[in-house]
């Protein structure tokens, strides 16, 4: 075990320096070593998905450089590493569609062949300017020092202007003039250009227009649409042709903003980022039930010990003749003849087979039972727990709900087929069944009320626990996450035949570590039942409340809810997109 969590830790290393592959090789041979650390495991699929995210960027290189085997070889090693990942399986329809055209674009109509927007081919290198001079000839000047024949436009406004920068390359210096000058450049050919003014009507007279085909496959037609309208809206690029079933789209604009537009659908489809939520729901249940105390007698009886001895000797006299024959007592000694048949068994009194008090003499003797005395020292406990353990991936700010319960039938409302059973209302017949056509047919009463039906109408409530939780990924692994925890059950009790359900939620915002978890604690119940036990107005005696019998019952019932994010997949490891800079005009 100590050889396979150095290799964690060395595959821990390497992922911190940026080395997916080799943290991936340190990571398999630990689940080698010991294939039952979940640790390990989670690690080893981080891993995976980051060589994944770094073969598609691979290909996303090669593409660029138009070397297509490349891409197939990459495209390959990475889908051959995750099947179903949606970002590989996009960039590979992508890429058959590009075998299949030769390229992205496609001619606008069959026969005729588009060229590729000009692009100027200026002199490498970097260029240091201290000028101060108008604005046609710092123009000229900046633009013939990297080799580029300059056409300006009669548009260009005429200013003095001053330049002074150091180290810059052909891209940076175009820019930089154009902010100056307030103009745009025109590529005529790799080695000329045509700089105007920059208005709306200049771009629409010296604007080149390209038509660009885009592949987005794996996109639904409300996402394609939304695509559309991102370069309609922003870029001022209206789609032509929208196809959402082949996830195609043609557009037709100035090449710049075609290429802003792609390095913004570029980021767009980039794969989101990727979280395994560990979800673990503990459920512990409590019953505590004691019973202390002692039961004196709540009922005392009086009775006549005369009539009781009389009743007992009437009751039994075949046996009390038995007594007298055999000389055991003397005819009018009746209590004797009692305590002669109670001590032997065969007859027995409720009243005199127990101990009494004697008060009195002769008839008037009386009895006076006070019932019997018990104590009670008791005491019952029962713990019950449950658990669920339960890993969710979920995409970077997508839903994810988890449920654990039953689903529990309600009636709404009933619906009543056929007639009451008070009669059938036929009109045209005063009194129900006497037509003997209605007869023939096996219309009657009975079989009208037989085919009466009640039709419940239900509603299903989810009883039980229910999370849904969106994680939001932040930089250095941070995930934010939006819970919502909500416990419904039944309360016991009824409102018009329906019954009342308890309504427990929670919501909030929390924002964890890779790894860190999250505790929501909740007490779902908490009840207490007392019953007392003794003699009215004893019991309120300070020193006497140990005369008094009482149980008490107490029910508690707690719900702990764990949360641990994972993030297996970054989108981006970078803070920021790549700049865009986006044409403007008056």
């Amino acid at each position: 075990m100590r050889e396979a969590e150095r290799a964690y830790i060395s595959g821990a290393k390497a992922l911190d320096q940026r080395d997916p592959r080799l943290a991936l090789q340190y990571f398999d041979h630990a689940l080698e070593l010991d294939p039952e650390n979940t640790r390990y495991l989670s690690a080893r699929e981080i891993a995976r998905e980051h060589v994944v995210t770094l073969l598609v960027q691979e290909a996303e290189q090669a593409k660029i450089s138009g070397n297509l085997d490349r891409v197939l070889d990459k495209l390959s090693e990475a889908r051959a590493m995750d099947p179903s990942n949606p970002i590989v399986a996009q960039h590979r329809m992508e890429l058959d569609a590009i075998l299949s055209r030769g390229s992205l674009a496609s001619s606008v109509e069959e026969g005729v062949q588009l060229n590729p927007p000009v692009e100027l081919a200026p002199n490498p290198g970097r260029r240091d300017f201290h000028l101060r001079t108008g604005t046609v000839d710092l123009i000229r000047r900046v633009i013939n020092a990297y080799g580029i024949t300059v056409i300006v436009d009669d548009s260009v406004k005429k200013d003095n202007l001053r330049l002074d920068v150091d180290n810059l390359d052909f891209n940076q210096a175009t820019d930089l003039l154009a902010l100056m000058t307030d103009s745009f450049f025109v590529p005529l050919d790799p080695r000329r250009v045509l700089v105007a003014r920059n208005s709306k009507d200049n771009r629409q007279k010296f604007e080149r227009v390209a038509i660009e085909t885009i592949s987005m496959p794996g996109l639904t037609t409300t996402e394609m649409t939304d695509m559309s309208s991102i370069a309609k809206t922003i870029f001022d690029i209206p789609a032509e042709i929208v196809q959402g079933d082949t996830g195609t789209m043609r557009l037709r604009g100035p090449a710049d903003r075609l290429k802003a537009l792609n390095a913004t659908f570029s980021e767009l489809l980039e794969g989101r980022a990727q979280v395994e939520l560990e979800v673990k729901v503990i459920t512990l249940d409590r019953t505590r039930t004691k019973e202390v105390g002692v039961q004196l007698p709540q009922q005392t009886t009086v009775f006549s010990v005369s009539t009781e001895v009389d009743n007992l000797i009437a009751n039994n006299q075949s046996l009390v003749n038995q007594i007298i024959s055999s000389g055991l007592a003397q005819a009018g000694d009746t209590t004797a003849i009692a305590a002669i048949l109670i001590a032997s068994g065969a007859a027995g009194s409720s009243l005199l087979s127990q101990p009494f008090a004697l008060f009195g003499g002769g008839l008037t003797a009386l009895g006076l039972s006070l019932g019997s005395v018990s104590g009670s020292l008791s005491l019952n406990s029962a713990d019950s727990r449950s658990l669920d353990d339960v890993n969710m991936r979920v995409v970077d700010q997508e839903a994810a709900t988890f449920r654990s319960g039953s689903r529990y039938p309600i009636i709404t409302s009933t619906y009543n087929s056929g007639v009451s059973s008070s009669g059938i209302n036929i009109p045209g017949l005063s009194t129900a069944g006497v037509s003997s056509t209605l007869a023939s047919l096996g219309i009657s009463p009975s079989s009208i009320l037989a085919s009466q039906q009640t039709i419940p109408q239900v509603q299903y409530e989810d009883l039980g626990l229910t999370l849904k939780v969106t994680p939001h990924v932040q930089q250095g692994k941070a995930v934010a996450l939006n819970v919502d925890l909500q416990v419904e059950s039944l309360g016991g009790s009824f409102l018009n035949a329906i019954p009342v359900l308890n309504h427990q939620q929670y919501t909030g915002f929390i924002t964890l570590k890779d790894g860190e978890s999250a505790v929501v604690v909740s007490y779902l119940d908490h009840s207490q039942t007392r019953a007392v036990s003794g003699l009215p107005g004893m019991i309120e005696l300070p020193g006497l409340h140990s005369t008094t019998s009482r149980n008490t019952t107490e029910t508690e019932s707690d719900l702990l809810v764990l949360i641990t994010p994972h993030v297996l997949r970054l989108s981006s490891t970078m803070p920021h997109g790549q700049l865009v800079s986006l044409p403007y005009h008056d």
